[in-house]
């Protein structure tokens, strides 16, 4: 299905955004051009920024796991102490706007993702199936399962194309 199709059905349950992209949210939020300088977002530009701004704009609210939360911490928040992470303001900020969903351990390790998806990407399949959640991801193994078990999943690769732009 089309992103635009995805956000315009899909919009109204939520968004769930997977860590990177995350990270990518609040660092653009703060500053496009730290975008290219935090060695977690290097690898994204401010028209990435741009395209996951765009979904997040159209949704009616983000959500988050305590997974995603804990890889965010690992990524930034706990390796902040004595360096310069000037985005960490707004990186707490969209982190207070999301609403935080639980799977539970069991379900996590009794599903059969979690051998090669592992647990955060685990529980965001799960809430996905369960709750009907859009997934927006760059990862692509938990967008192909994702897709391959008719959960609504945008990968940001996708939203790259001039045509997405053209239509944004």
């Amino acid at each position: 299905m089309d992103p635009w199709q995805y956000l315009a059905r899909f919009a109204s349950n939520g968004l769930l955004i997977d860590t990177n992209l995350f990270l990518l949210y609040a660092v653009g939020l703060h500053d496009r051009s730290a975008i290219a300088r935090f060695k977690r977002t290097n690898q994204y530009d401010g028209d990435d920024f741009d395209r996951v701004s765009n979904v997040v704009g159209r949704c009616s609210r983000l959500v988050t796991t305590p997974h995603i939360l804990a890889e965010i911490s690992n990524l930034t928040i706990d390796r902040a102490a004595g360096k310069d992470r000037p985005f960490l303001g707004v990186l707490l900020d969209a982190i207070r706007a999301t609403r935080e969903l639980h799977v539970e351990k069991d379900i996590i390790i009794e599903a059969a993702t979690l051998p090669f998806l592992g647990f955060t990407d685990t529980s965001i399949v799960e809430l996905a199936k369960r709750d009907g959640y859009l997934v927006l991801t760059d990862d692509l193994p938990l967008a192909a399962y994702l897709s391959g078990v008719n959960c609504a999943v945008i990968n940001l690769n996708n939203l790259r194309s001039p045509d997405w732009l053209s239509k944004a």
